[in-house]
């Protein structure tokens, strides 16, 4: 077994927040108008703008109190219920 130090649940959360908000924003752009260099600039850009987020998020998260899991786990769901939620409604035409 290892002994890398156990990480606080919030900073999970915001990794997993970071994960999914990296999915949706490149999804966004599967029927997008623009070019392959233009999407491709976005993404770059995207994907780094959401991962110093994250970094910074999960640096809050860390002077967070520590909270038992099974506490999150309604925010989670709810925070999941949301992201799939985006998929459904932006196949129709309209977003949250």
């Amino acid at each position: 077994m290892t002994d890398q130090p156990i990480k606080h649940p919030f900073e999970r959360f915001v990794g997993f927040v970071g994960m999914t908000s990296c999915l949706r924003y490149g999804y966004s752009f599967i029927d997008s108008e623009r070019g392959l260099p233009e999407i491709l600039a976005f993404l770059v850009v995207g994907f780094a703008i959401i991962l110093v987020l994250e970094a910074l998020g999960k640096r809050v998260a860390r002077k967070l109190p520590v909270v038992r899991m099974r506490y999150l786990t309604p925010l989670y769901l709810i925070y999941l219920y949301v992201f799939l939620t985006s998929f459904y409604s932006s196949s129709f035409g309209f977003s949250l």
